[in-house]
């Protein structure tokens, strides 16, 4: 379950998954610079204007919804996630492997859902 401002996402599936939502606004990466692995923040760094802070709040929605899928959430550290920045289709956290799931069904939020897979290390 997430929520942000009026908006309140429940989902469920037939495996353990974490899920978060965002409104998006404007945010700076640099409010939460302990959140994000120097590849992340190099990465938002090179990002300008609205894209900048899109892509904040994208990259914190997938730390999140993999907290959330391990059971720990922001307790757990979100720089212990590490993101695939090619594709934002995966994440790493202690050697297991997130599928994630874009949500981009509202034009003012954006999410993601992240998915355990099988095999961990």
């Amino acid at each position: 379950m997430s929520n942000s401002y009026e908006l309140v996402i429940l989902v469920t599936g037939s495996s353990d998954l974490g899920v978060d939502i965002e409104k998006k606004r404007d945010f700076s990466y640099k409010r939460i610079t302990s959140a994000f692995n120097p590849d992340e923040l190099d990465y938002l760094s090179k990002q300008v204007g609205t894209e900048q802070s899109i892509m904040t709040l994208k990259l914190w929605t997938i730390k999140e919804s993999v907290l959330k899928q391990v059971g720990v959430g922001l307790s757990g550290n979100p720089k212990s996630v590490h993101i695939d920045l090619e594709n934002l289709q995966y994440a790493n956290r202690d050697n297991c492997i997130y599928l994630l799931q874009d949500l981009n069904f509202f034009d003012k939020y954006l999410g993601t859902i992240a998915i355990k897979q099988e095999k961990c290390d």
